[in-house]
């Protein structure tokens, strides 16, 4: 029977909790003048898709795993940061941080030769969605650790630094930057754990046509 293939994993570099380790100092943004951050994390509802041949979601998922694919989920994640400027003067030169994490990819993928009245599709539509929850918990993860990140961020900065606000743009979008590359890790384990040989198997057995023995005859 042909298996089915978790999303497309993208691998970061480290560990969310690493990236909101780093401790703070007492810069101009630090403490009591450190601006306020928010983190907005969004994740737009999957797209569904059973328009595309089985061998080709089988060539997709064989980057990971070989084999014939019912099923993938494909997760890409955007982000932007916005800073608005202080009006009173203040040391630090800003009053607000903001950040937005967002899923620019979200779409589910079955296999066209799957049809949606089969008990295989809900099966098949069950699991991704799986993937789909674990994307969300990644995102979630990763708004909590880049706020934790950009505030110490902000703390660092020295008053030369600040004084350079295209510096302090591309510092914080870097910041933002290494929380996807996490969040993508985070989400790659949840996928790990959730794409096992025993749920494979599960699949393939959840819609299996039940035997009836009758008259020690087999039955279908």
């Amino acid at each position: 029977m042909p298996r089915l293939f978790g999303p497309v994993l993208l691998v970061g570099i480290c560990t969310l909790a690493s990236l909101s380790a780093h401790g703070q100092t007492s810069g101009p943004c630090a403490g009591e003048r450190a601006p306020r951050v928010e983190v907005v994390a969004r994740l737009m509802q999957a797209s569904v898709d059973n328009l595309t041949p089985r061998e080709q979601l089988s060539m997709v998922a064989s980057i990971s795993r070989p084999g014939p694919t019912d099923g993938i989920t494909e997760f890409q994640a955007n982000y932007r940061v916005e800073t608005t400027p202080s009006d009173k003067g203040a040391s630090c030169p800003y009053r607000l941080v903001k950040a937005h994490l967002g899923a620019q990819k979200l779409n589910v993928y079955i296999a066209k030769e799957v049809s949606p009245k089969d008990c295989r599709f809900r099966a098949v539509y069950d699991h991704e969605m799986k993937h789909v929850m674990l994307a969300q918990r990644a995102m979630d993860r990763g708004a909590d650790a880049l706020k934790k990140a950009l505030r110490a961020a902000l703390a660092a900065f020295t008053p030369e630094q600040l004084a350079n606000a295209e510096e302090v743009s591309q510092a914080l979008n870097k910041v933002a930057a290494n929380a996807v590359d996490l969040l993508y890790e985070e989400y790659a384990q949840g996928n790990e754990l959730l794409d096992t040989q025993e749920e494979a198997v599960r699949l393939d057995t959840l819609c299996a046509a039940p035997r009836l023995f009758m008259g020690g005859v087999e039955q279908r």
